[in-house]
């Protein structure tokens, strides 16, 4: 009862047509499989206005989200992507605000790219040396980010936005 529906159909940045659809009746943040509630259980309905998008990877983590704040910005909604700000200026060429947040990588870097791909010693490139060492800063730039959205939508990378999401 008195839920919000979003629809999000959009084949503007990839090749594919997607469809993702979200029953709001609170704010949340969502690791692309999940959705958690965020701590103010006393909000019946939304009507959000401010969307943060929480997103470290690569350009496929990227795209996804971009073609999602499109959409939302398109239907009068105010979007900001954090992510590493390496991605700073394709974000905003689509009108999009941008605010960093750490790990500050090139992921298009193709040492980084050869070491994560690695079977055997990727992940733990990936998560031993990339992410876990920075994720108090991770958490300290996703907080700053966030005291000023209503809806929190984060990747499966970003590991500090339940944290946030709970303060």
């Amino acid at each position: 009862a008195g839920q919000t529906h979003f629809t999000h159909e959009s084949p503007s940045l990839s090749p594919r047509s997607q469809s993702e659809s979200f029953w709001l009746d609170q704010p949340f943040t969502a690791a692309w499989s999940t959705v958690q509630p965020v701590k103010n259980t006393s909000i019946r309905r939304v009507e959000s206005k401010r969307i943060l998008i929480a997103t470290i990877g690569s350009l496929g983590d990227l795209h996804p989200c971009l073609e999602l704040a499109v959409e939302l910005k398109r239907r009068g909604r105010q979007v900001t992507i954090v992510s590493t700000s390496y991605y700073r200026s394709r974000v905003e060429a689509f009108g999009i605000n941008f605010q960093p947040i750490r790990p500050d990588w090139n992921p298009t870097d193709p040492e980084l790219i050869r070491q994560c791909a690695d079977l055997k010693k990727g992940p733990e490139v990936l998560y031993r040396k990339m992410l876990l060492p920075e994720l108090r800063n991770t958490y300290e730039d996703l907080l700053s980010v966030a005291r000023h959205a209503d809806i929190m939508i984060a990747g499966e990378l970003v590991y500090a936005a339940r944290l946030v999401a709970e303060k």
